[in-house]
């Protein structure tokens, strides 16, 4: 009955154990899909910022009164912003961000092979614990059948661990 009990015990905490894995699992996975659009809009950024600064040399052909050599305008009002982008403070946090993705990604590969082998030990639990329930039957078929075998001898349930009355029937 005590090893039936723990036994209970150990598969109760595994089975908590699995449940609170599989949420922090979920939750992981949750930041993994946000951190990737974070990681996805910095590369766009990057992209663009690269683009404009690809530019430069179109900019600098501009003169004041004169139509754009590629669009025709004669003013671009953005100039100065253009050349106040800094690609490199872009690509240092998208450096970042690929970094905490990276991360994320190990801590759940952790969080999964932690999680796979509870669910190992959770099966070897429960197997343990069917072979103690079959065992446990084994033995009350025995003893049923023994007490069959004793006829009006045979002790009461109770009597099974107490020695003198199973002496007392056997005899």
């Amino acid at each position: 009955a005590a090893q039936a009990s723990t036994l209970q015990q150990r598969v109760a905490m595994g089975q908590a154990e699995t449940a609170q894995l599989q949420q922090s699992l979920l939750t992981l996975r949750e930041r993994f899909k946000a951190q990737q659009s974070v990681v996805s809009d910095k590369q766009k950024l990057l992209a663009q910022e690269q683009r404009i600064q690809s530019l430069e040399a179109h900019r600098h052909a501009l003169q004041p009164g004169e139509a754009c050599p590629l669009c025709g305008a004669h003013d671009h009002p953005a100039i100065a912003a253009y050349t106040a982008l800094q690609p490199s403070r872009t690509q240092h946090a998208l450096a970042q961000a690929e970094q905490a993705l990276a991360a994320l990604q190990a801590q759940e590969a952790q969080q999964q092979a932690d999680l796979a082998a509870t669910h190992t030990r959770l099966n070897v639990l429960q197997a343990q614990q069917q072979q103690l329930a079959q065992a446990t039957q084994a033995d009350a078929t025995s003893w049923q059948a023994l007490c069959a075998a004793l006829g009006d001898n045979a002790p009461g349930p109770a009597g099974w661990h107490d020695a003198h009355a199973l002496a007392t029937a056997h005899a």
